[in-house]
């Protein structure tokens, strides 16, 4: 019931959890086997005749050294005492909505915990969850537009019966297609566009346009992009047409790229995204909702044991703060589902609103309601943090979070087993960094940029730099060029950028002259090498050098912010 169990399953590695549950037989049997050694014990001292006492200490320290034993060792790791997180996420989904609302989920663990909390708990019952795994399904679809669990609505959808009631094998049951992108219209009242747009002339158009696109196929030259369509592609396509925008309809914001075409129709609000009749850029407030997220993520958060069966704003994080509580490793990386809600609302705040005491706010409530000392963040997370807090223009918490971010590259730098780069390449021994992905090297020069050794975070890059360019060179990677080329010239881009920190900060101060004599200093160091990089670099410092008082400066303040959310994507 172990090692036959496990030839038998033939699990995949990795697994996405723990898969204990699998084995309780043997745990059983193994129990057994435990009782049965200490009965032994009992019985053999038995018949040699000792004393009563004898025999019962063997009991005592039998059970001292066996179930006591364990208890003490594994009872925190075992229990859920205080552990609200499956209850809390789940009520923060259910109240990111409006009544009567339909909610796209996929998978289990962003669907089962809800639909726990309808049916167990009562909690947001005019919600209709529409689960996307299952949604590839026909009796799931036919359930879906036809029953009414607990009173919620029926969805309407415009697939026909006959496609979910034949067999699944019959030609005309719904199945998955191929071909070109679809120009989706869909009337939409005047009325109802007018609640997210203040354009007169979208709002007289009196429709949706879009183009519904699936999975990418592959095309030859000089022939029409062709894509791949899911069941749960026309499935979220039949909702959004059929409905017309007359009831809420939205995605949750952990089910992933599954939004068919509709990208530029997202709405953050919660934890979920509302689908709109309007693209972002013509949006009252672009791409969340002020009001929303302010009474999900700041006024409204209240972590007592009270909840709400019907609609009410406001997030729960109970015990995210409460070192007694245990969290395994799925707990945890749902921890960092959390905290992205509050680094995109923070960037968003400072992009459209401009606002940067309100964007210092968000961070610091974020790390009020979650523990940074219980979920510890990745290095990359404290990098974003850092370069959140940097444009919102708290440097001193800046700093704080460069300065981690530092201390761990440089931990996993010493410790290479740590380091977990290599799952996206196929090429042995190569880091993902050197393809151009953001890692320990990149994060590390950004820290270091950030607390001002500019000398540290140049050396970083061009090591990688160096790694790079040997890949560059080597026969085994030509397939790889491109994205080497292109890493090259990012990393260019970072040590200009590292240095260019330097001349606009001295621009800040009102120190014009010196930014510019600080321009054509480094244009000189880097004219003397020979190095064609140096060479791109000393022409670029030149040129920023003539241009202290023109449109450079700009161009590196877009350059902040396109790092910031570089970094907060990846």
């Amino acid at each position: 019931m172990g090692i036959l169990a496990t030839l038998q399953q033939n699990q995949q590695d990795p697994q996405p959890r723990e898969r204990d549950y699998f084995y309780t037989g043997s745990f059983f049997v193994f129990a057994m086997w435990i009782g049965m050694g200490a009965y032994a014990l009992i019985d053999y001292l038995g018949k040699k005749k000792l004393s009563t006492g004898l025999a019962g200490g063997v009991v005592l320290v039998s059970l001292l050294l066996v179930p006591v034993n364990m208890a003490i060792g594994g009872w925190k790791t075992h229990s859920r005492a205080g552990n609200y997180l499956a209850f809390d996420y789940s009520y923060n989904l259910l109240q990111s909505v409006e009544q009567d609302a339909i909610l796209f989920t996929n998978g289990d663990n962003d669907t089962f915990p809800v639909w726990w909390l309808q049916d167990v708990v009562g909690v947001r019952r005019d919600v209709r969850i529409v689960n996307l795994s299952l949604g590839q399904t026909q009796w799931y679809i036919h359930q879906l537009k036809h029953r009414e669990p607990w009173g919620a609505h029926k969805i309407a959808m415009s697939i026909p019966d006959h496609q979910l009631l034949v067999p699944e094998d019959s030609q005309e049951a719904i199945r998955p297609s191929r071909g070109p992108a679809q120009r989706i219209v869909i009337p939409v009242s005047k009325d109802i566009l007018r609640q997210y747009t203040n354009n007169e002339a979208y709002i007289a158009g009196g429709r949706m346009e879009y183009d519904y696109v699936g999975e990418p196929m592959g095309a030859g030259e000089g022939e029409e992009q062709s894509y791949y369509f899911t069941v749960y592609n026309e499935l979220v396509k039949s909702i959004v047409v059929e409905n017309q925008f007359k009831r809420p309809v939205y995605f949750s914001s952990t089910a992933g790229n599954v939004y068919a075409g509709l990208s530029r129709f997202l709405r953050s609000e919660g934890m979920a995204m509302r689908i709109c009749p309007v693209p972002q850029e013509l949006m009252k407030e672009g791409r969340a909702d002020s009001k929303i997220n302010d009474a999900c993520l700041l006024t409204g958060v209240d972590n007592t044991d009270n909840f709400s069966l019907t609609p009410k704003y406001g997030f729960k994080f109970r015990n995210l703060s409460n070192p007694s509580v245990y969290y395994d490793e799925v707990h945890r990386e749902m921890i960092s589902s959390y905290r992205m809600f509050y680094f995109n609302y923070a960037l968003y705040t400072l992009d459209t609103k401009k606002d940067k005491a309100k964007a210092i706010k968000i961070l610091n409530a974020m790390n009020t309601n979650i523990s940074l000392e219980q979920f510890p963040l990745s290095f990359e997370e404290e990098l974003q943090l850092g370069l959140i807090y940097e444009r919102a223009g708290d440097m001193a918490s800046a700093k704080k979070f460069a300065k981690l971010s530092i201390e761990s590259c440089e931990y996993i730098h010493k410790n290479p087993k740590l380091r977990t780069a290599q799952r996206r390449s196929r090429i042995p021994k190569m880091m993902e960094e050197v393809l151009g992905f953001r890692g320990t090297y990149k994060t590390l020069a950004e820290g270091y940029r950030m607390i001002g050794e500019y000398d540290k975070a140049k050396a970083v890059v061009r090591e990688l730099l160096k790694e790079v360019e040997a890949a560059f060179n080597n026969p085994e990677t030509a397939q790889y060029k491109h994205y080497l080329d292109q890493n090259i010239v990012d990393l260019a881009g970072q040590i200009y950028f590292i240095d260019d920190t330097r001349i606009k900060q001295l621009i800040k101060q009102g120190k014009k002259d010196e930014a510019r004599k600080l321009a054509m200093q480094l244009s000189e160091q880097y004219g003397k090498s020979r190095e064609e990089l140096d060479q791109h670099l000393a022409a670029m410092f030149e040129q920023r050098a003539m241009n202290i008082d023109g449109t450079l400066v700009a161009n590196a303040n877009d350059t902040t912010k396109q790092d910031t959310a570089q970094a907060s994507a990846e």
